[in-house]
């Protein structure tokens, strides 16, 4: 067990360097943060009502960094670093380390889950939205598992790639769907509607209750969590059998 701690340390170290030295991906979480407190400052400044500049605009520009930082940065700092290794070869290298793929995925995956949930935290305070309204174990909870979601569909995106452009480029569609759709579910009922069988819009739901009437769980939110859980790993487990980590 103290081995397998060692390796999985290790990959960690090694992965939270690449994600920070790789410039394409390390702005994700900063930029998140950078966008919510710039229209923050946009909102507030074109309001006449600063109270309700304060309801409506704290959980649009919650649901915009969360998104923004969970699906996005989940799937692109899982992809992005994973892509790469295959296209410099260095899987190889780990491979014949006697590093097993559950050391490789579980050192890979803590840096970018840390990463996430800590700017999910701090993008509370950054769009206006205090503290106390927050339902910390809900919150956590929900975050965690999406987060967990987009990375595991950022691994099967990795996975099926040979370079980072690919990598780029299937995950793209993803990306859309996934933020786009629950960010203009204000629109129509329609899209309302479709942004709710998503796990991300499960994400904006928990933000828009909770600002306004408070968040209570209820079948379709649980449902819809792990039915995408359960789809996550299926996709995953299918791209690793198929290819494996090292496809070339």
């Amino acid at each position: 067990m103290n081995r397998h701690w060692q390796k999985i340390q290790a990959i960690a170290q090694l992965k939270l360097h690449m994600i920070i030295h790789n410039l394409s991906i390390s702005f994700i979480p900063a930029f998140s943060m950078l966008m919510v407190y710039l229209l923050r400052l946009i909102i507030h400044d074109q309001s006449t009502a600063a109270d309700a500049a304060s309801a409506m605009g704290g959980a649009y520009l919650l649901s915009f960094g969360l998104l923004f930082n969970t699906v996005m940065g989940g799937i692109m700092m899982c992809s992005g670093p994973l892509a790469e290794e295959k296209e410099k070869h260095t899987l190889r290298v780990l491979m014949t380390a006697s590093v097993s793929g559950l050391d490789f995925f579980i050192g890979s995956a803590l840096p970018v889950l840390i990463i996430i949930e800590v700017v999910n935290v701090l993008m509370i305070p950054i769009a206006g939205v205090a503290w106390s309204v927050i339902p910390w174990g809900s919150f956590l909870l929900i975050s965690t598992i999406c987060a967990l979601i987009s990375m595991l569909l950022g691994y099967m995106t990795g996975i099926l790639s040979k370079n980072q452009t690919q990598a780029g480029i299937v995950s793209m569609p993803l990306l859309l769907i996934f933020t786009m759709l629950p960010f203009f579910r204000v629109l129509n009922h329609t899209l309302e509607m479709l942004a709710n069988l998503t796990y991300s819009g499960i994400l904006t739901r928990l933000v828009d209750q909770t600002l306004d009437q408070g968040y209570h769980w209820d079948f379709q939110d649980i449902a819809v969590l792990l039915i995408w859980l359960v789809i996550g790993v299926g996709l995953f487990l299918y791209a690793y059998r198929r290819n494996g980590l090292d496809s070339d």
